[in-house]
């Protein structure tokens, strides 16, 4: 089964609108991170990659899903 088919039935279980936000995260050049001890920061484990985070918030609903996120 889909995400997207997935979410739709969650949404249709608990009710219309469910919202739903991804959070993904790039790194660069490493390819493993650690979590800091805040609990919400990422290190990489040789302290100079890149990591940058993109978040995208959507509600879906019974029509269109709306998208939160510019």
């Amino acid at each position: 089964m889909s995400k997207l088919i997935r979410l739709r039935l969650d949404a249709m279980a608990y009710g219309s609108p469910l919202p739903v936000r991804q959070r993904f995260f790039c790194l660069l050049p490493a390819e493993i991170v650690i979590e800091d001890k805040d609990g919400w920061s990422l290190i990489p484990p040789d302290r100079q990659s890149y990591i940058a985070q993109f978040e995208h918030t959507i509600v879906i609903t019974r029509g269109q899903p709306l998208i939160l996120t510019a």
